[in-house]
């Protein structure tokens, strides 16, 4: 898999939600826990990257705070500017292996590549975006097929 290009499908996918979301009037925004998904994916990947790539130690939970206090607008220019960042980020990654908290065994670091870093980050995306358009759904929302071949076939016609 090509990590440059996945990054890419899922700005492509991301914009695709974010155009809904925006939207939403404010009482839908805090509905079925849009908002805290949109905060959780930006929390993801913002605050992995400055901890465990730049290392730079940062309280998530006080990251947190301040994302949910954002309104919605600012939070979605948030999470496509956190989405380009990362495509720049996957651009550029490194060959050095970096250490991971093992939060499963609660103690303990895991090796991985930044390739696995990262890759790890653009799926766990794709898993909160699936939510997202569940939760959307449910407010009786039009769903957007944000399939990878659905991004495929958009580059076909662009």
């Amino acid at each position: 898999m090509n990590l440059v290009k996945f990054a890419q499908y899922q700005i492509w996918a991301n914009n695709l939600v974010r155009e809904i979301i925006e939207n939403l009037t404010k009482e839908e925004f805090k509905q079925e826990s849009i908002q805290n998904l949109c905060c959780h994916i930006i929390l993801a990947i913002e605050w992995n990257t400055e901890n465990i790539i730049n290392k730079r130690s940062i309280d998530w939970e006080e990251m947190y705070e301040e994302l949910l206090e954002l309104p919605k607008e600012k939070l979605l220019v948030k999470w496509k500017e956190i989405d380009e960042r990362l495509l720049e980020q996957v651009k550029n990654i490194g060959e050095e292996e970096i250490e991971f908290p093992n939060f499963m065994k609660g103690e303990g670091i895991i090796e991985m590549t930044q390739e696995d870093f990262y890759c790890h980050y653009l799926t766990h995306t794709v898993y909160h975006r699936g939510q997202l358009m569940t939760a959307l759904k449910k407010l009786g929302k039009k769903g957007v097929s944000t399939d990878y071949l659905f991004y495929l076939f958009a580059l076909e016609e662009s």
